[in-house]
């Protein structure tokens, strides 16, 4: 079998309807392109395969990068259909690595989904409008929301810090001019519960460990 590892030689591949320029250096692990050259040696370097041209370019994406695919979106979760497509491309071409990972279903290791509960009062609208988006970061979606209006009497600054609305003591500690007295006013209270969740991924799930890439607690004797 002629050796193509070494070999960097670009190729044309035409998967669908679709072109992909790559070297055989990059499809060596694959033992249906090893078969495939052997069989064509050079000076070819124009080749056909009937498959999905979509899921090939993640599967080229995956022997360029040895970072395997992940199909999922907070909103809908894992796509197990095109995992599915993924795994058929996989044992086409014999990428034996791959094939395992999406057989075992690794790939739900690679996703961590954290929930807390989050309860706040706001009094006034400065503090909704100011403080509603802050009860969670940019990173963390609600998975549910409560929201309750009153009409109510509550502590409002008298020095104008909206943040002290409702928390007669943060006044207390800042010392804020007229804290002393009574600033006891209607106004609109707001409560809010929710559940926000945040999805984390696990890149070292992702990442194909390689047998020529020793890891970084692999001792010598």
């Amino acid at each position: 079998m002629t050796d193509i590892t070494a070999s960097h030689e670009t190729i044309l591949l035409r998967v669908g309807e679709k072109q992909f320029h790559t070297s055989k250096h990059t499809l060596s692990p694959s033992g249906y392109f090893n078969a495939l050259f052997t069989i064509h040696p050079s000076p070819q370097t124009d080749f056909f395969l009937d498959a999905d041209p979509d899921i090939f370019t993640d599967v080229l994406r995956y022997l360029r990068t040895h970072i395997y695919p992940l199909y999922h979106t907070p909103d809908n979760g894992f796509d197990v259909p095109r995992y599915h497509a993924l795994l058929a491309q996989a044992r086409l071409l014999q990428l034996d690595e791959l094939a395992a990972w999406v057989s075992n279903k690794e790939y739900l290791n690679a996703v961590w989904t954290k929930t807390r509960f989050v309860s706040a009062t706001l009094y006034g609208d400065r503090q909704l409008e100011q403080l509603q988006n802050n009860l969670w970061s940019n990173e963390e979606r609600t998975r549910s929301f409560s929201f309750k209006q009153a009409d109510s009497r509550a502590w409002k600054c008298p020095a104008g810090v909206y943040l002290h609305d409702g928390d007669k003591a943060a006044c207390v500690k800042a010392r804020c001019p007229g804290f002393g007295g009574e600033h006891v006013v209607s106004m609109r209270t707001f409560k809010i519960d929710a559940i926000v969740e945040k999805v984390e991924i696990r890149e070292d799930v992702l990442v194909e460990m390689r047998p020529d890439v020793l890891p970084p607690y692999h001792g010598h004797d």
